[in-house]
């Protein structure tokens, strides 16, 4: 029998079909060779050029035990930077070597889009002669975008890059800055 998986709405070409290396399926490559199931080879694919379609000629080896396992191998990426958002449609087509087609099962994948670029502004504060000084974690993202500290505020631990007598610390959610005047 064979199997054929494809992408038949909305497929760019940075749409990737892969069987995956998982539980007892293994892969001899990506883009096309044996199919393994517990180190048996039930079949073999090959990637359609034009189409990027997952294309399987299954042998005698293989069982519906088997081909179950291999279509919970089957994987989707997309590969470009800023993917096209439209839900593609993935179809699969199973024949049983007899003449017999399955029906035409399809899954919908949704595609969203990657977070937007992290843009940090240098900021600038007056500090008070000779006092330690507290700045919250918010003032200092307020012209950050976007204004996340987990995604923007790295402040490492060697701090090589400040002025003489200046000391920064992390307290909770404060910056704290320890200027020592007389450095």
């Amino acid at each position: 029998g064979t199997l054929e998986v494809a992408i038949t709405q909305n497929r760019s070409r940075y749409d990737v079909l892969e069987i995956q290396n998982q539980g007892p399926i293994t892969v001899s490559s990506n883009n096309g060779g044996v199919i393994s199931y517990n180190n048996t080879p039930i079949g073999n694919f090959t990637t359609h050029f034009a189409t990027g379609a997952l294309l399987i000629s299954f042998n005698i080896a293989a069982t519906p035990e088997t081909a179950t396992a291999l279509l919970q191998a089957i994987s989707y990426k997309n590969t470009a930077e800023n993917p096209l958002t439209e839900t593609r449609t993935v179809e699969f087509i199973l024949t049983d070597g007899d003449g017999g087609t399955s029906n035409i099962p399809s899954r919908n994948i949704e595609v969203t889009p990657p977070p937007p670029p992290l843009e940090a502004q240098d900021d600038q504060i007056e500090i008070p002669f000779n006092q330690p000084v507290s700045i919250p974690v918010s003032q200092l993202l307020d012209n950050d975008k976007p204004a996340s500290p987990d995604d923007i505020l790295r402040i490492s631990e060697e701090l090589d890059n400040l002025s003489p007598g200046v000391e920064a610390r992390i307290v909770g959610d404060e910056v704290q800055l320890f200027i020592d005047a007389l450095a």
